[in-house]
C-alpha cells in the first residue's frame, strides 16, 4: 500500500495563509490534493496540519470538504507525519509519499513515475530531488513506514524534525533518485512568496496543467524575474542547527569548575 501525506500549514513566514489562497477558482491545498488523488499508485491521502489556533480554519475547511486530515506538532513535522501514518493504520511494509501543499502545479504523472521506481526496487527511500532535475515544485519523496518509524525515534536535529526526510535519506540502506533527461531544476513552480503566487496564477490561467516537454517555451511567454533560492526553508533550519551547535560548544568551553 502507498499512502500520500500532504503537509500543510497556515503559518508561512513568507506568505501567511498561502495554502488557502485561490488559484483560478481552487484553493492551493485542494489543487495539490486533487493531483495526488489522480495518481494511479496512491491508495490513501491524508493532510497533516499543525494543531494550532492559526490552523483551525484550514482544519474546518478540509473537514467540511471531506478531506482526510490529522493535526499534530507545528514544528516537529516528522512526528506529525508519523501521527498521520498511524491514523492511516500503515504497516512496516507500506510506503509513504511526501508532498507539500505549497506545490499547486504538482503532477500525478510525476508522482506515479517516482512511485513506480520505488515499487520496482527494494529501496527504503526514493525521490526526484537528490539531485533535482524536475522543476522546484514537483518534488516527490517516497519512503517506507519502517524508515519513518526509525526517524521519529532517532532524529535529533531541528532540520531533521522540521523537514521530515533528511534523517530518512541519510540512514537509508538503499536509496535511489529519479531523473529527467532534460534538466528543468532551475524552473520554479513552488509558492513561497507573493511573486511565486502571481506566477502560478498566470501560468494556470494561460496553460492549465503543466506540460514538461514545453514548459520552457511556455514560461518564456510570462514575465518572470524571480530569483528565490531552492529549499530556502531547509537552509534556514541547517543554519539554526549550526548556531545551536556553536552556542553549545561555547557554553561548554566557558564552564568553570568551582572547588
Amino acid at each position: 500500500m502507498i499512502a500520500a501525506i500532504i503537509q500543510a500549514r497556515m503559518g508561512s513566514s513568507r506568505l501567511p495563509g498561502k495554502v488557502l489562497m485561490d488559484i483560478c477558482g481552487q484553493t492551493m491545498v485542494e489543487r495539490v490534493i486533487a493531483a495526488v488523488k489522480r495518481s494511479s499508485h496512491v491508495d490513501l491521502v491524508m493532510v497533516a496540519i499543525p494543531d494550532t489556533q492559526e490552523d483551525d480554519e484550514l482544519f474546518r475547511i478540509l473537514k467540511q470538504r471531506r478531506h482526510g486530515v490529522v493535526r499534530g506538532s507545528a514544528n516537529d513535522v516528522l512526528s506529525r507525519y508519523f501521527d498521520a501514518a498511524q491514523a492511516l493504520s500503515l504497516s512496516k511494509t507500506d510506503s509513504i509519499v511526501r508532498i507539500t501543499a505549497d506545490c499547486p502545479l504538482m503532477m500525478s504523472s510525476v508522482i506515479d513515475h517516482v512511485c513506480e521506481s520505488h515499487l520496482r526496487s527494494s529501496a527504503d527511500y526514493t525521490s526526484n530531488v537528490r539531485p533535482p532535475t524536475y522543476p522546484d515544485g514537483l518534488d516527490v519523496e517516497v519512503f517506507t513506514f519502517a524508515s519513518l518509524h526509525d526517524a521519529v525515534m532517532n532524529a535529533k536535529k531541528e532540520s531533521e524534525r522540521e523537514h521530515v526526510t533528511p534523517y530518512i535519506f541519510a540512514s537509508a540502506k538503499n536509496s535511489q533518485n529519479v531523473e529527467r533527461q532534460q534538466d528543468l531544476s532551475d524552473i520554479r513552480l513552488t509558492v513561497d512568496h507573493q511573486d511565486d503566487l502571481d506566477f502560478v496564477r498566470e501560468y494556470v490561467a494561460r496553460f492549465g496543467e503543466v506540460d514538461l516537454d514545453h514548459l520552457r517555451d511556455q514560461i518564456s511567454l510570462i514575465n518572470d524575474d524571480r530569483s528565490h533560492r531552492r529549499n530556502e526553508g531547509y537552509e534556514k533550519s541547517l543554519l539554526s542547527d549550526q548556531e545551536k551547535k556553536c552556542l553549545l560548544t561555547k557554553t561548554r568551553s566557558g564552564r568553570r569548575h568551582l572547588i
